[in-house]
Formats: structure tokens, sequence, C-alpha cells
């Protein structure tokens, strides 16, 4: 039906439809406007409907050139007191200007997966108007997954949604005038290998041509939070690490992911946006979370936003995977380390659902190059028994004499006892489900439990003094979510969370010896939080972010110190922080982002401001083909601290362990300032180019005084008693190039970094951080033959490590020999002659030969009806290099008394390792 203003007597003008690339030049001077608009239809060939009434005793003026059709009307009608709107179906109409402008419309919607429904966060979402296929907006959909147009014309128009390791979908939606669309745009999965997907890094996007043609132009908008599909075949090293630390995996150089210059366990982690307080990915071989729960990770690195959060790092960002809507699945899968299953579907009136859960098989199966790697690290360390004996307190016994004027560090000549094989244990529990209603709605929840243990045996010399070093980590997190449009403009979620870790360190003789010391290490935080964010689409290329995130953190820990003492601490941390964030994308080649972060503790009238800016630049012209160019930059707080901390226990199975806790107000708060520039190269469809370089200058940061005179029995202590402050920077360059084909994924990358800290521990001078890596390149190629086969191979090469001996050994001596004056006379002669021979003092000048390693692998799936059988094989370190993870001091008594030291030995990484897991996966409609 047409509008008000067109009479019974409609003069319909018809000929074929306009092409929206096409220009046209036409000049009018005093023409009846009916022969005018006749003339008009013509030209640009469009459909032309209008009362002759309405026409009738009016003149057109109109001088145009090269204008398209929408111009060359409103040129005609100029004056003229009438204006025209176009149909759905193409066809323009005529009405008085008063009534011309019909109200504006709305398009909302969400991004995600076509199998599972899960939200795709951050997806990329370009309008373009179905008339001329000019881009309307492009935006990044909101954590959630929704985005919104606000003030839109009525009319036709194409809606170009992508994600990484997605196929990009086009579809077509009607805005109606005064009111809005709701479109649900649902990404099917790219073919993936057998682990979670890893996005990280700037991603190239397409306009979006007419009536939802996709041109070849250049990527759009986007930020550091849209990033490329890095699933375990590729070499990439973030990307690497983090399929270790997913599930169970055996790790090649480090046993964490060290994200941009931090240390293992500096970045944050949640998992459905509550955090998680990980313990160590034990021997590199066990990570945090099922690989049947996680369908994806997503890295913030350097210069995140300011809806993130706050981390002097970054974040790593975990997701659940929910089973396929209308359908159940069920899979098992069993290999040497661990058993898992998973339950997972969706039901009728849109609920879904997830079950997961993995346990260890250590005690049913150990494989032999794991079992050889922990049998060769389980073995007791001399220079720290003698260190415990000397500085820790009097019951504490091992093979060394202190007493008298004897080496208390000479070995016994004997022959040692056999230590028990070390005790593996871990599980995890997953669930989670969504329900979804009408009208972009959605209510999910999730929970998430794990447990790892690991219990070794070490003893002397002569097999006397036998001690247990037992650790138990446990930690869990929930939450439940709320989110849905409040209107065509604005979109709301708000998120309950707690989130639990506990650890407990125990250090004690076997069955029938003697009881745990009071002083065995132990942390336990929890916290809880409200996340309520509100996104409003001020226009279709204006995006307001705003949040607010009341949260209170409970910690509280007790660490052995080098002098015999014990650090007890406890304290509760209340805090809100709020955000806001402006996302501006005035034209389709440029994006600005700037918002700020304000995080306040009411109890101390003290606030913490976090400014943060990032800049994108695209273009489709260029030797290398479409381009994109990301900068940013941000001040950064930390306010939840961790620290790997140092134990003096002699076995060096875990030489460091993790402690978690809120920042008081008797330290400052660590800061940093990050700046980072990503550039994208897109020569063609099959290759990509990326370049990333970062710098980090951590204005303010805390390290734990191992020399910290803490009284016996002494109760809580401030932070400022056992915690120093510093500085530090980190920066560094990579190079990634990767080159797809239908049947091979090749990839190679170069990495450049250094990390250096200054505290007071060391003289107050710089040092080179134990975790750096100077030098490390990555290839691989994957080759997937046939639709079920994939074949791997991966190599790995690490130049220039430092810090070559057990990190324990610089932090309570090579760093503090004064220690040594709390000890006996003898002990603190010679570990003070080791100090000087060995260069602990001077931990920067030991430096650790190059690894080299080649993982491989191949796994083939046999589809049977509903039944899917997979098998995989992996074999790590192929070619059986020894690779040396760190030093240590060993007794050797021929080595001993011709030296008068005890010797240096290798602890090596995991040697030739072979392991085949075997999967059954079973799934129906409903």
């Amino acid at each position: 039906m047409l509008t008000a203003g067109i009479g019974a007597c409609v003069a319909l003008v018809s000929v074929a439809a306009a092409q929206p690339a096409e220009r046209f030049t036409l000049a009018l001077r005093g023409v009846p406007l009916p022969d005018a608009l006749r003339r008009v239809a013509e030209t640009a060939r469009i459909d032309l409907a209008f009362d002759p009434a309405l026409a009738q005793g009016r003149t057109a003026y109109c001088v145009a050139e090269r204008a398209d059709a929408d111009a060359l009307l409103g040129c005609v009608l100029r004056g003229t007191g009438l204006d025209f709107y176009r149909l759905s179906n193409g066809t323009y109409v005529l009405v008085r200007a008063a009534l011309a402008a019909p109200r504006a419309g709305a398009l909302v919607g969400v991004v995600v997966d076509a199998e599972t429904g899960a939200a795709l966060p951050e997806a990329s979402v370009a309008l373009a108007d179905g008339r001329t296929g000019t881009v309307a907006g492009a935006q990044a959909a909101g954590a959630s997954g929704a985005f919104a147009f606000a003030r839109l014309p009525p009319g036709r128009y194409g809606v170009r949604a992508s994600f990484v390791g997605f196929e990009p979908r086009v579809d077509t939606v009607t805005v109606p005038g005064g009111g809005r669309a709701m479109l649900r745009l649902r990404l099917r999965r790219l073919p993936a290998a057998l682990a979670p997907v890893v996005v990280e890094g700037v991603q190239p996007r397409a306009l979006i041509g007419a009536l939802g043609r996709v041109t070849a132009a250049a990527p759009t908008s986007g930020d550091a939070r849209t990033r490329a599909p890095l699933d375990p075949a590729d070499g990439a090293d973030v990307a690497r690490r983090l399929t270790a630390l997913v599930g169970v995996r055996p790790g090649n150089v480090v046993a964490d992911v060290h994200l941009q210059g931090g240390d293992a366990g500096e970045h944050a982690l949640s998992l459905d946006g509550a955090p998680v307080f990980a313990p160590p990915v034990l021997a590199g071989l066990i990570g945090p979370f099922s690989p049947f729960a996680v369908g994806r990770l997503t890295v913030q690195k350097a210069g995140f936003g300011v809806e993130s959060g706050s981390n002097t790092v970054g974040l790593v960002e975990a997701e659940h995977t929910l089973g396929p809507e209308g359908a159940r699945v069920f899979d098992v899968q069993v290999d040497p380390l661990a058993l898992n299953a998973r339950l997972a579907g969706g039901g009728g009136r849109g609920v879904q659902f997830l079950t997961a859960g993995r346990v260890s098989m250590w005690n049913a199966f150990r494989p032999a190059g794991p079992l050889a790697l922990l049998r060769g690290w389980n073995r007791a360390d001399p220079f720290v028994e003698a260190l415990s004996a000397g500085l820790a307190a009097p019951d504490t016994t091992g093979t060394t004499d202190t007493t008298g004027t004897a080496d208390p560090l000479r070995p016994s000549g004997a022959a040692a006892s056999p230590a028990r094989d070390p005790a593996l244990g871990f599980y995890d529990l997953h669930g989670a489900v969504r329900f979804r209603s009408a009208g972009l709605r959605r209510l999910s929840a999730s929970a998430y439990a794990g447990g790892r243990s690991l219990e070794s045996d070490t003893r002397g010399d002569a097999g006397a003094g036998a001690l247990r070093d037992t650790y138990r980590w446990t930690t869990s997190a929930a939450q439940a979510r709320y989110e849905a449009f409040l209107s065509g403009r604005a979109a709301l979620r708000v998120q309950a969370r707690y989130s639990r870790y506990r650890l407990a360190h125990r250090y004690a003789a076997p069955a029938g010896g003697r009881a745990p010391r009071p002083d065995d290490d132990g942390n336990a935080l929890d916290e809880a939080a409200l996340d309520a964010r509100l996104d409003v689409a001020a226009s279709p290329r204006l995006m307001v972010e705003t949040g607010l995130e009341p949260a209170i953190t409970r910690s509280r820990f007790a660490v052995r110190g080098a002098r015999g003492g014990v650090i007890r601490h406890h304290s509760v941390l209340g805090r809100v922080a709020a955000f806001a964030n402006v996302r501006a994308t005035p034209w389709p080649s440029f994006e600005a982002e700037a918002g700020a972060r304000v995080t306040a503790f009411p109890g101390r009238g003290r606030a913490f401001a976090e400014p943060r800016v990032s800049l994108r630049f695209d273009g489709d012209r260029s030797p290398a083909g479409p381009w994109a160019v990301r900068v940013a930059a941000g001040l950064y707080h930390q306010f939840v601290q961790q620290f790997s901390v140092s134990s003096l226990s002699p076995s060096s199975l875990v030489s460091s362990t993790r402690v978690w806790m809120g920042v008081d107000e008797t330290v400052p708060v660590p800061l940093a300032e990050h700046y980072s520039a990503e550039v994208l190269l897109t020569p063609s469809s099959a290759w990509t180019m990326r370049f990333e370089a970062y710098y980090k200058h951590q204005i303010r940061l805390l390290a734990v005084d191992y020399a910290a005179a803490i009284p016996a029995g002494a109760p809580d202590v401030p932070q400022r008693a056992f915690l120093v402050g510093g500085q530090g920077y980190a920066h560094g360059v990579t190079a990634h190039v990767e080159r797809r084909t239908k049947g091979a994924h090749v990839t190679a990358r170069y990495e450049y970094g250094h990390v250096e800290r200054g505290t007071p521990l060391f003289s107050g001078n710089y040092y080179v951080v134990p975790w750096n890596e100077p030098h490390r390149f990555e290839a691989g190629v994957t080759l997937t033959p046939t639709r079920d086969a994939v074949l791997i191979a991966r190599w790995t090469s690490v130049w220039g490590r430092a810090w070559g001996f057990r990190k324990a050994y610089y932090d309570y001596v090579g760093a503090y020999p004064a220690l040594a004056a709390d000890a006996p006379d003898a002990l603190r002669d010679a570990v003070a002659r080791h100090i000087a021979h060995y260069g602990l003092a001077t931990p920067a000048a030991q430096t650790l030969p190059a690894f080299h390693g080649l993982d491989v692998g191949a796994a083939y799936a046999l589809r049977v009806g509903s039944t899917r059988v997979q098998a995989r094989a992996d074999v790590f370190n192929a070619l059986g290099r020894r690779n040396v993870g760190e030093y240590r001091l060993v007794g050797d008594a021929a080595h001993y008394d011709a030296t008068g030291y005890l010797r240096r030995d290798a602890r090596r990484l995991l040697p030739f390792t072979a392991l085949l897991a075997l999967r059954l996966s079973w799934g129906h409609s409903r």
C-alpha cells in the first residue's frame, strides 16, 4: 500500500532496474516536473511511482554530473516540495516533503555458531544499503555476539558477518520504518583440527557490496579482539602453548604460556567470563580444562580495550562449547594420560547443554616418555637440601652434615636408593546450559571444578632421610549471565560470577614418619563479582559501551621464607570498576576507539584510572594486496597479583608454585603502559602475512623478598614486609606467514623478545628474566589428503635462554649472599664457594643451549552411520634430541673430591615420546 499523498490515479514509470555502480549526467532547466520524472526514470532505468496530481504544475531545474539514481532524483525534486523513498522491491515512490521522511528503523541481531548456537563475540558485521551498495556501517559485535544499527532509513540492507575459523555469511534484511528488524546470523565452522580454536591478532574483513554481494575491497574495521584462527595444527607460538594449556598434551620447551614477556600465569585466565586461578601446567602435561569442554580461546595482547579488564600482561579468555541445536552428541576419548567424556546437545524451546569431564589415567598406564621425564626430575637436590637444613626449621633432616667443621655439601659416596615413581592425579568437571527465547534474549549458566595432585619421594645419597613432597591444587568457577536487547539501540548483559583457588603443599616423611610441619605452604583465594554492561548504538557508525563491576577478593597464604620463618598474610579487597568506551567508524577504512576504566576502593579512598586508545586503518591497494594497520596504547593496573614462589623442598619436580593475593594498601598497585602495532597483509586468499611489535613499560611491579625477616610464629604481616617494588620493560617483534590451500596449511613464525626487570633484590640492577626467549622460530605443515585424514609436522627452535640453573638457587642464594650469615660456618663457606664458582649471583650469564624439536602426528576418522571413530598418533621430539630445561647441582663423590664442587647436571626435557589416542563419537538428531 502506497503512503499518504498518492491518489487513486498513480503514474508508474517502469524500466530495468538500475545498476548500483552506474552514474548519470543530466541537465534540466524549466522542464515540467512530470516530463522530468519520466526522463529520470528512463535515464537511470528505475521504477518510479507517483500521483500525477502531485507533479502537476511543478517545474524541475537540475544539473547533475556523474550522479547515482538517488542523487539524480533528489536533484530533480529539489525545490518542488516533494521527496521520495524506496520500497523493498526497489520501486521509488514520490510523496509530499512533509511526509517524505519516514520514521527511522533499527536492525538488531546476534552472530552465533550454526552448530552449537554459541555466540561469536566481537564478530565482524558490515551493513550495506541494498539500493546502492554503500556501506552504511561496520562494527565488531559485542561480547555476547550482539550487534545493533540504529536510525536506519527504511529499506533493504545487506548484512555480512565473519568470524575467525568460520565461513562468512551474507544475508539480506528489510528494515521497517519506525520499527526494528531482528536477525540471527548462523556461521558454519571451517574444517578444524582436534582442539579449541585460538584467536588472536588483527583480522581481515571484507566490505559488503550491493544487495549482499561481497566486493574485493579491503578489511573494514576491527580491533585486537578479533583474532586469527590458530588450531593445534598451527605453528604459532601462542596457539601451540595454549593447546597444551587447555588439555593434556606433552609440552616442548616450557610448561606454561608466557604472553608477550609475562611470566607463566601472570596473564589473566577466564572461562565464560569468570576468572580461573589455574595451577601450573604440571610437567608440561596437564592443563586446567578438558579439551572436550572448551571450544574457543581468545588472546588479549598488548593494547586490549577497557571492557576486558585490568591486567599488566594480557588475558586468555576460554569459552565452553555447547552441543548442537536439535541434536545429542556423546564423545569418549582415551589416551595414555587421560580419559575424557562429553554429553552435549540441544532440545526444543532453545535449550542447549554440556556436561564434560576428565580423569587421570596415570595410575593405569604410564607412557614411557613422560615417565622418564619425571623420573629424571625426581632426584634429591643436595644444594637445596643443604640450604633447607641450614636456613630453615631445625627439625628438617637431610643427608648433609651441617655441624662441626665437616663439609656439609660433600656427598657420602653411597649409592642412592631408588625413589618411588611420582604420582600424578587430575580431574575436571564442566557443566553449562543456555536458554534462548524470542526477541534475542538468552539466559546461560556454567560451572567448572578441577583438581591436580603431585606426589614424589626424594632420598639422599644413601637413601636416608626419605621425604615426601605433596602438592594439592583445586580450582573452580561458576557464572550466570542474562543477555537481551532493551531496544533497537541498546543491548544489556548482566553476569554474576564466583571463583575459588586452593593450594596445599606438604613436605614430610612417608607414612609412619613425622607429621607435616606447621609452616607448609598454602594459598586460598575467593573472588565474587557482578558485571553489568550496556552497549548503545548511537548511529550506524558510532557505538558506546559502558560497564560496572563491583567485586570482592579474599586471599590468604603461608609461604616459607629463606630465613626460617613463615610469611603469613590475609587480605580482603573490595573494589568497584566502571568503564566507558566509544568506537567510531567515520568511514569504512578507518576506526577509532577510545575509552577509560576507573577502579575505586571504597574503604580506602583510592581510585585508579586506565585510559586506552586504538586506531585502525585499512586499504585495498598495495603491492602486497589489501592491508590493515592497528596501533594501540593504554595504562593497565593489576589488583589481584600472581607470584611464582620458589620452594626449598629438595625435590626439583616442582621447583616453584603459584601464589595469588589481592594487593593491599601497604604496597603500590602494579602499573604498566602498553604500546602495540600490528600490520596485516593479504596478497591473496591463500596467503596471509602478519607483523607485530609491542613495548610494555612496567612502571610499578612487585617481587617476593625471600630474605624478609619474619619471626617464627608471627601472625599475619602486611605485604610491605615481604614484597618489594621495582620496574621493568618488555619489547618484541613477530613475523608470521601462512599459506592455506585446499589440502595444505603451511606456517612459519619468528619471534624476538627481550624482558628485563629491576628490583632491590639484585642491588636495583635490571636483569633479564628467567623465562625470556630472545629468539624463537616455528614452522609447520598440515596436510589433509582426504576429508577424514590429517598429517601434521611441527619444528620449533629457541635460542638465547638464560638463568640456566634452578630458580630456587637464585631466589634463595644467588640474590642474597647475606643469607648465609644465618647458617653454620661450614655451610656458609660451602654455599659461598659454589655461588662464586657457578656464578649464581649473575643469572643472566648462565645460558642454556639452543632448543630444537620436531613433533609429528597423524589422525584418521572412520564414519559408520551416526558413529565416528577417530584415531590419532603423535610423536613428540621425533628426533630424540636431549634438550636441556635447566641445570642443577647433584652429588657426585668422585667429582667433589677432585674439584671441591657439586657436579652440574642437566635436567632434560621430554624425550622421544609416542602416544596414541582413540575417540568414539555418537550423535543423533532429535
